[in-house]
């Protein structure tokens, strides 16, 4: 039996934040939340994620145990 630890990383905003973000940057809603998500890497996905707590936003940390 094995044990594994997934760990994710998250910015939790409103939809409105969200939009508002997108239009500041002239992006997508979807790329926002990738960026959120730590999906995406790079200069405007850090700028988007530091923008998002400036504006309040919560990061998450998630944290699952699988036993397999």
């Amino acid at each position: 039996m094995s044990i594994k630890k997934i760990r994710r990383k998250t910015i939790k905003v409103s939809p409105d934040t969200r939009r508002q973000i997108a239009a500041e940057y002239g992006v997508s809603v979807q790329t926002v939340g990738n960026a959120l998500r730590y999906r995406t890497e790079g200069q405007q996905p850090e700028l988007m994620r530091q923008r998002a707590l400036e504006l309040g936003g919560v990061e998450v940390i998630d944290i699952k145990i699988i036993d397999y």
